[in-house]
């Protein structure tokens, strides 16, 4: 409802500024940038040329919300999207002098919706354990920023109109007792979405993964 509310006041301020309907906002506006169905796949070309395939199978019930399951090879992630934005099921392990531990499971905000470019958003969670070690913090804040809109191309094509999102997660572990950082880390990526396909493309520190087909 939220965003479905937030599509309309757009449209009303673009109108009040003598837009006409051609113009690439309003049809961004009426895109869609995740399309997850089930049945659908998507298979990208890595830099060291293998191949990997997404797919989404099934929908299922993950922590109190509508969950799709993405399956790539074999692990799977979930997947939930509201008006406000798009969710990843996080289920982080920290590891403690060679003890795994569990984190409770919990949605993260991976993109604010609507998409806007020059958006910015960030979410933290933060949570205190108890190992052999004594009690440890654990605490993993994920930032996005649509940084552009542009044109990319992939092995399968020319796309028009992405969106440039980039990431940052830090994750800080400390041993409370007797104050000892066990971890301060910080990765970056960056993902480029296209209309009514999805994810055509995104590189990391060490890899980049372009779109080569997809199945609807």
């Amino acid at each position: 409802m939220r965003y479905n509310l937030l599509k309309i006041l757009l449209l009303i301020l673009l109108c009040l500024y003598g837009c006409g309907t051609n113009s690439p906002i309003f049809y961004r506006l009426a895109e869609n940038y995740f399309p997850f169905v089930i049945d659908r796949s998507w298979t990208y070309e890595c830099n060291d040329s293998t191949t990997t395939t997404v797919n989404i199978i099934t929908e299922i019930m993950k922590e109190g919300r509508n969950a799709l399951e993405m399956r790539n090879d074999s692990n799977s992630e979930y997947w939930n999207i509201e008006d406000s934005g798009l969710f990843i099921l996080a289920e982080p392990i920290i590891t403690v002098y060679n003890e795994d531990i569990y984190l409770n499971p919990h949605w993260q905000l991976y993109a604010e919706l609507p998409l806007i470019n020059g958006n910015i958003w960030e979410n933290t969670y933060q949570e205190e354990v108890n190992t052999t070690q004594g009690n440890v913090l654990s605490r993993i804040t994920q930032k996005g920023q649509i940084s552009a809109i542009e044109i990319i191309s992939v092995p399968l094509g020319q796309f028009t109109d992405c969106y440039r999102i980039e990431f940052s997660r830090r994750h800080y572990i400390e041993l409370l007792e007797p104050n000892i950082i066990l971890q301060d880390t910080l990765e970056y990526w960056t993902d480029w979405y296209a209309p009514d396909v999805g994810l055509v493309k995104r590189k990391t520190n060490n890899n980049i993964q372009e779109l080569i087909s997809y199945q609807f």
